[in-house]
């Protein structure tokens, strides 16, 4: 019976799930189980993307905020120059 539910997707198995299924037999509980391990998949594929995705966005924000620290501390001693020539 599991090898009913085995390389099919969830479009797949959802359509087994209306028409191979019997309410309350044992394959429609398993089909059910088997929407749900797909469903679960995809999140984690999901959350894996957008982890990777933030951690990218964080190391460009750093740099980012490196080089406008540095260009506010060269701003900072111009105006520093400036003001102190007579």
């Amino acid at each position: 019976m599991t090898g009913y539910i085995e390389g099919k997707d969830k479009k797949q198995l959802l359509s087994g799930l209306l028409d191979v299924a019997e309410v309350g037999s044992r394959l429609h509980e398993q089909v059910k189980a088997g929407i749900l391990v797909r469903c679960t998949e995809d999140l984690e594929r999901v959350i894996s993307e957008a982890s990777r995705e933030s951690s990218r966005l964080g190391r460009k924000i750093f740099w980012l905020n490196v080089v406008l620290s540095a260009a506010t501390v060269v701003g900072a001693i111009a105006t520093l120059v400036m003001a102190l020539k007579p």
